[in-house]
């Protein structure tokens, strides 16, 4: 709701209740820093509007605040209903650490209406962190409203009590809300009365000026009227509750336009030299505030014994599973359980098959029929929807299309059954597009782990898209019955034993994918694009298979397991340490 960006030093957003702009808040900054080559050039400062209401009890759902609310009286109920605003900006890590505090508090057990917190909370949670008399909507300005200056300044003194004159300021902000001139005016009372000090700030509900004609359109569908009863109501004052009808200057503004809107209608309400006061404490609020850094690698439990309880399990399920006791399957879970150890992976491992335990459990009630095996499944790479898939009827499908029962065209030329389909939503990853000399002239689409079977160093070998070169040769069964055109011989297409191989050509990026897909087909465990030879997993772990976690046994369907945390993953080391740290 509010942001300020001051001299092109600092970001701050503060939205309702909760952080959810904390990530893309983080990413714009880096990316200002990192175009400018200044670390300084832009911090963000975190911050959040909370609701807040006295009498909120900690509840756990509707039927607690049904308990609550039926001894109150008609008064308390209406004060219950209330969810005023107070905005606090975290200045250490600690205050960050608070701030999610109070927002996963408030939607987690102050939850009524809106997410709320209570008085207990803000004490209890309150260190590290700067609050503010915030917008008309705050309990001081409720009061003030309401009972007048006198009831305005006994709200202010709870709030003082609660937070001490060194963490509170005052707000001033400079809206056409007709409401906003009076409150101004008590607001610089109670700074000459309890020598607070000022800040002044944006109410911010869209970026630019020119915005604000959209919000106006939201308010239509919020009040289910047309623009032009709007406008009508507007002009007689019919709609006085709706306080994006009384303000359209609601946009994040410059130093400038603060200066142009004060000389213009507040000059007369808030001295100049208090204006300038207030602003100059905005920005060292935000000194501050700024540099609060906190660890944002990924954070895991740490179960006691991990290494030890994972080695039983995983044995356990391997007897559980009669899998044979060769070499090739114990020096792959050897291997396994080694690289797992020493990367401090064993947690994660056990807290997945909690997670998949418990996902087969809950399934059948939730969906009313099956075991429990429609609740996982393998991870894979995957391909666009409009890629083609050689059938056995003699014609090709798109993958979005393919059905469990299908027959497909696999790698020695048979056709063998569909057992499963997947989609899976594509969030900001592009995908390659790989043109071969052969088949399908929009090439085929595909993620960039997926594996694709190339000849390499006299051989055929699974090799994941993104590490395909032009210079590579991708495979075709026989079945694919190539027509070869004779002088394009061993420039485009070449002939072995196992079937054709094909030169690549092309190789693009795709963007603006929202859903891939993939299939997993019996016996073989690959499939024929209308190109080329792809396959239908792109890793997969024995441990995993042991534990449950999947039902798909790697070495009988000859997926590689190192990629599960090698370095090419991800194009970095996934290490994790696990101490004893705060859940935030």
């Amino acid at each position: 709701n509010r942001a300020i960006e001051i001299n092109q030093k600092f970001l701050t957003v503060s939205d309702h209740g909760m952080l959810g702009a904390v990530p893309r808040q983080i990413k714009i900054c880096d990316k200002i820093c990192d175009k400018y080559k200044d670390k300084n050039k832009l911090s963000p400062i975190f911050a959040s509007e909370l609701y807040i209401n006295s009498l909120q009890p900690e509840s756990s759902g509707l039927g607690d605040m049904q308990n609550f609310t039926k001894d109150l009286s008609p008064d308390e109920i209406d004060t219950l209903k209330a969810s005023p605003h107070l905005l606090a900006i975290a200045y250490n890590l600690e205050g960050y650490k608070n701030l999610v505090r109070l927002t996963s508090w408030g939607w987690t057990k102050g939850f009524y209406r809106k997410p709320r917190v209570n008085y207990e909370q803000l004490k209890k949670h309150k260190e590290g962190l700067i609050f503010t008399s915030c917008c008309y909507n705050s309990e001081i300005g409720r009061a003030f409203d309401k009972g007048g200056e006198e009831a305005g300044f006994q709200m202010l003194e709870k709030h003082l009590e609660m937070f001490g004159k060194d963490h509170f300021y005052l707000e001033l902000m400079l809206l056409d809300f007709k409401k906003q001139f009076a409150y101004d005016a008590f607001i610089v009372k109670c700074h000459e009365k309890y020598k607070i000090p000022l800040i002044v700030s944006c109410d911010v509900h869209y970026c630019n000026k020119e915005d604000s004609h959209y919000q106006r359109l939201m308010l239509m569908i919020q009040t289910n009227r047309t623009l032009k009863e709007i406008e009508e109501a507007k002009q007689k004052d019919s709609m006085a509750d709706f306080f994006e009808l009384q303000d359209e200057n609601l946009w994040m503004k410059s130093e400038e336009e603060l200066n142009e809107k004060w000389l213009k209608d507040y000059s007369e309400i808030i001295p100049y030299e208090l204006f300038q006061e207030a602003k100059k404490n905005t920005v060292r609020i935000c000194e501050k505030a700024k540099g609060v850094t906190f660890d944002r690698s990924l954070k895991l439990p740490a179960i006691e014994d991990g290494d030890e309880k994972l080695k039983e399990l995983t044995i356990k399920g391997f007897n559980d599973r009669n899998l044979p006791k060769t070499k090739v399957y114990l020096d792959r879970l050897k291997e396994e359980i080694s690289l797992i150890k020493r990367k401090g992976f064993s947690s994660y491992f056990l807290i997945q098959k909690m997670m998949t335990d418990e996902a087969r459990r809950i399934c059948p009630q939730l969906l009313g029929w099956g075991d429990g095996s429609e609740a996982v499944g393998p991870g894979r790479g995957c391909l666009e929807g409009s890629t083609l898939v050689v059938t056995e009827d003699g014609l090709s499908k798109p993958i979005s299309d393919i059905k469990i029962g299908d027959r497909v065209c696999t790698s020695d030329g048979t056709f063998q059954n569909v057992i499963n389909v997947f989609e899976y939503p594509l969030i900001d990853e592009d995908l390659l597009t790989i043109y071969s000399c052969f088949g399908d002239p929009n090439g085929v689409s595909l993620t960039g782990d997926h594996k694709v079977l190339v000849y390499r160093e006299e051989s055929l070998q699974w090799v994941k898209a993104q590490q395909i070169n032009l210079d590579d040769w991708v495979f075709a069964p026989n079945n694919a019955k190539i027509e070869f055109n004779e002088e394009k011989i061993n420039l485009e297409y070449k002939k072995i034993t196992e079937g054709f191989l094909i030169k690549v050509k092309k190789i693009d990026t795709l963007n603006g994918v929202k859903k891939v897909y993939d299939i997993q087909v019996e016996n073989n465990s690959n499939y024929l694009t209308s190109s080329f030879l792809v396959h239908n997993s792109a890793c997969g772990s024995l441990l995993c298979y042991c534990l449950g976690i999947t039902d798909v046994d790697p070495i009988k369907e000859d997926l590689l397991f190192s990629r599960f945390l090698s370095e090419s993953r991800g194009g970095r080391s996934m290490v994790l340490e696990f101490k004893d740290i705060d859940p935030i």
